[in-house]
């Protein structure tokens, strides 16, 4: 039987302090029965997430608040790492590190938009997956957060659409990474890294290959 009767203490925080990144209330409740979703369903799909809750609309609802309805995630983005900046725990440091996770989430279909066969170096085998790459933030006090993801497109997915800006994803990586080295705030924001110039005030720099169920560092540069 479906549970949630309420949102968690943390998502009525955040719907409060994003709530204008969102045209209107039904926005902002799609944004926090997603958002409670992915915390908390099993199954972290539209269905699945949909299908926690006690009451709610149907979920054709949630799918076209996803897939159809303009707001600006950039923006709140840019919201999220600002509020993360007021707790002391949270806030960038000199010693802090960014770390980037190269993360595989499996699929069962292969008509998956940008879905393909990727090598699993924690389970040594290939498997129909995404291919995230994540920079994090790993502040002193062990807290972390996510600051921007990219999601890699094979070459030939690439050349099927068109599109002529593929990079391997450690390119990709790097391109973060030598503009932190560099101090290019220019560079991160050209990048869409937010807040790029308090991040520069000093981090420690980590490439790190993340594939469930264990992590595996394939390199660090310093």
């Amino acid at each position: 039987m479906p549970g949630i009767v309420e949102f968690p203490t943390i998502v009525q925080q955040a719907a409060r302090q994003f709530g204008a990144v969102f045209a209107n209330e039904p926005a902002r409740r799609h944004f926090a029965e997603y958002l409670t979703g992915l915390m908390v369903a099993e199954k972290k799909n539209i269905s699945g997430i949909n299908a926690e809750f006690a009451q709610t609309t149907d979920q054709s609802c949630l799918n076209r608040w996803i897939t159809e309805v303009a707001w600006d995630d950039q923006e709140l983005n840019r919201q999220r790492l600002a509020w993360l900046q007021q707790a002391e725990a949270t806030r960038y440091a000199p010693s802090g590190v960014i770390p980037i996770d190269n993360t595989l989430v499996d699929h069962a279909g292969k008509l998956i938009e940008d879905v393909g066969y990727f090598w699993d170096h924690a389970e040594e085998r290939y498997k129909i997956a995404h291919d995230y790459l994540i920079s994090n933030y790993v502040c002193p006090s062990g807290k972390h957060y996510a600051l921007e993801f990219r999601r890699f497109r094979k070459r030939e997915a690439c050349a099927a659409i068109g599109n002529e800006d593929f990079r391997a994803r450690l390119n990709a990586a790097l391109d973060v990474l030598d503009a932190v080295r560099n101090r290019d705030a220019d560079r991160l924001n050209v990048l869409r890294i937010s807040d790029a110039e308090r991040l520069l005030s000093g981090v420690r720099i980590a490439y790190l290959n993340a594939t469930d169920p264990k992590r595996v560092i394939v390199g660090l540069d310093e």
